[in-house]
């Protein structure tokens, strides 16, 4: 093999995944159709309404050890002590901020994806 040198062949990555999964390539242009730009704009869409929903409802349901612990860590970020901020004000902070983040997510939900049906 001396003075041969090796050819290499340059995959795309959707043809590695098509390789790698053992899906013929006929399926490829399936595949890249799913990959599209108005996908990535829904799922961009779904996005801004789904995630204030889910983290004030996850704000409003944490336990007081996980809102005690969350405080704890925001004080020492931000003031260096881990007291700094009353337990109670901090738990009436995220139960209104939950509430609003949720209703943020629902009228986001609104606007973005139900609007047009009604």
């Amino acid at each position: 093999m001396v003075g041969k040198s090796r050819k290499t062949r340059h995959f795309s990555p959707a043809s590695l995944v098509l390789k790698v999964l053992d899906i013929p390539i006929t399926f490829s242009f399936f595949i890249m159709e799913l990959l599209n730009v108005s996908f990535a704009i829904l799922l961009v869409k779904m996005a801004i309404c789904i995630l204030p929903g889910v983290l004030g409802i996850f704000f409003i349901v944490s336990s007081e050890e996980t809102k005690r612990h969350l405080r704890s860590t925001l004080c020492n970020q931000l003031f260096g002590v881990s007291n700094a901020i009353p337990f109670p004000k901090f738990e009436r902070f995220l139960y209104v901020s939950g509430t609003v983040l949720v209703l943020l997510s629902l009228i986001a939900t609104w606007f973005i994806h139900l609007r047009k049906f009604f």
